[in-house]
């Protein structure tokens, strides 16, 4: 690196930073939303207050289908930080928090462009494009896209590290590269991609670090393997093996229109698997796809670093194409916040053609950036509020389930069950007999007072989802509401043979008991769910009020 080179990179970083915070700072004025952020943050009682306690099980167990205890320790050292008004926790410092990862992030993305391209404002240039396009929107606006922007940044990080660790200090470096590696994966799984853009960018040299390669690899595949377990995907269509391919293609096309045509970026595209086979006339796409990328690696000789810069976007999002299912599948095969890491490679394609042009026509990319920033900010606001989200994506999408699924919950939190109603029936227009909406519909209904229906509606879902726990749960506690004791106590017993350390599911049954005149026998049961979950109140108070005092004289 030139001494001029070196004077100048801590001025474009700053520079690439306060691109960042001047494109994304609307986000500091937005609040929680109702999809993910109130379950994982906002009113999950691990974060106010935040304790050892909860820091302990994060790492030692899955949370709502994930594993990943270094997004939560990052979410719970942040509510630690954060005033709280009242019961609330102040949404700004976990914005703030994301936009901080996000511009960390982007400056990680020029170092590593200017050790690929060796020119200083081409990579700068690309390392603002990833910064401010607006497809990053999600994973920066959305609280919950932390999971994305530290998986990135993590992986980014390891990255940048075992590339200098080729010069020198190499043991030092690649053991620092490899824990951030494992940070990496511990914030989200599909960093698990690292060592495969990491071959990629390292190309012939790849051969020589193959031991390191490799254990990573290893890394990776046991990360997966977990998240396979943890997370479940009972409600996504299974999609027949040789389907799964055009999925796949679909989705790449899918990006690449977005990353070249940034418009309408929404929550839910409702490109989901089952969507796509009963549309064959949208598979042109996937060919499309198809086509180019057998052009790309017969030609990938003759084009090598562009071919390595497209071969970096589409590995990057391998573990969310489809080839295997996921649990957001059953909205969408797609979302923005998949392709955070794959915007590398989209910043060395423009690099590297940035490189290659005359300065005289840089203005013409710095004319891009700020479009492409003021869409951004934009787009941004959009995340203000719940309200808003739902309805810009329902503009586009009309029948966008997740976001009347995301609605009927808002209304619920607000007691407003006939919105909630009328936004679950549009859902079921979309989904009819889906088992989730109608557990939805199922809730809405018993908090509207109407026990009939709604034990009729939970019974339905349960025919196609019998082992979900909070469904048979709520089936049986309707049941007993409407006086129907020998059904509710079946749905109880079976509850508890299928989830037997199930505190909650244990504590609804001791109540159960209580009211209907066994004590003794509610006793034990409230003791073992207190053992199950040492932080249920509930069981607490109930094993209390239950256990005889000693009076002395």
């Amino acid at each position: 690196m030139s001494p001029s080179a070196s004077r100048s990179t801590p001025w474009i970083c700053l520079l690439l930073a306060a691109l960042t915070a001047a494109t994304f700072y609307p986000v500091l004025q937005n609040g929680f939303v109702n999809w993910d952020d109130m379950e994982h943050v906002a009113r999950n009682p691990d974060m106010n207050p935040p304790t050892i306690h909860a820091l302990e099980r994060y790492w030692s167990k899955p949370y709502f289908g994930l594993w990943v205890p270094v997004t939560y320790t990052t979410w719970l050292a942040t509510a630690a930080l954060a005033p709280a008004h009242g019961n609330s926790l102040n949404p700004t410092i976990f914005h703030a928090l994301n936009l901080i990862v996000h511009a960390i992030a982007t400056i990680l993305v020029y170092l590593i462009l200017r050790r690929l391209t060796g020119k200083n404002w081409p990579s700068a240039a690309g390392a603002a494009i990833f910064a401010v396009h607006p497809i990053q929107v999600e994973a920066v606006a959305w609280v919950s896209g932390l999971r994305d922007l530290l998986a990135g940044a993590l992986s980014l990080a390891a990255i940048l590290i075992y590339l200098q660790a080729i010069n020198r200090h190499r043991s030092l470096r690649i053991t620092i590269a490899t824990l951030f590696f494992i940070l990496a994966l511990l914030s989200k799984p599909t960093a698990a991609v690292t060592p495969l853009l990491l071959t990629i960018i390292l190309g012939k040299r790849a051969r020589s670090e193959i031991r390191c390669i490799a254990l990573w690899l290893l890394m990776a595949g046991a990360d997966l393997i977990i998240a396979w377990f943890v997370q479940p995907t009972t409600d996504v269509f299974r999609s027949p093996i040789w389907f799964r391919p055009i999925i796949a293609f679909d989705a790449l096309a899918f990006y690449a229109r977005k990353i070249v045509a940034p418009i309408h970026f929404l929550i839910d595209y409702s490109r989901s698997p089952d969507w796509l086979l009963s549309h064959p006339s949208f598979w042109w796409a996937a060919a499309a796809a198809a086509i180019i990328a057998v052009t790309l690696i017969i030609w990938r000789k003759q084009i090598p670093r562009l071919t390595a810069a497209i071969a970096i976007s589409a590995c990057s999002l391998l573990p969310v194409l489809g080839l295997a299912s996921f649990n957001f599948q059953y909205f969408s095969t797609v979302a923005d916040r998949y392709a955070y890491l794959a915007m590398l490679g989209v910043a060395l394609a423009v690099a590297l053609f940035a490189s290659t042009i005359p300065r005289a026509f840089g203005i013409l990319i710095l004319l891009l950036i700020a479009t492409l920033a003021i869409a951004s900010n934009r787009q941004s606001r959009i995340w203000r509020s719940t309200t808003s989200l739902c309805n810009y994506t329902l503009a586009t999408n009309p029948g966008s389930v997740a976001a009347l699924h995301i609605l009927t919950f808002d209304s619920l939190a607000n007691n407003d069950w006939q919105s909630a109603l009328q936004y679950n029936t549009r859902a079921l227009q979309t989904k009819p007999d889906d088992p989730l909406l109608l557990f939805d519909r199922g809730n809405i209904l018993r908090d509207a007072g109407q026990l009939s229906e709604a034990a009729t509606t939970y019974a339905r879902s349960l025919t196609r989802r019998p082992n979900d726990p909070q469904l048979r749960n709520n089936y049986a506690i309707v049941l007993a509401q409407q006086g129907n004791n020998t059904e509710a106590e079946r749905q109880f017993t079976e509850l508890l043979r299928q989830y037997p350390n199930d505190a909650q599911a244990r504590t609804n049954w001791a109540t159960y008991l209580v009211t209907h005149g066994h004590p003794d026998q509610a006793l034990t049961e409230f003791r073992r769910a207190l053992t199950d979950d040492p932080q249920n109140t509930t069981a607490r108070r109930a094993i209390e009020m239950l256990t005889p005092k000693s009076t002395g004289k």
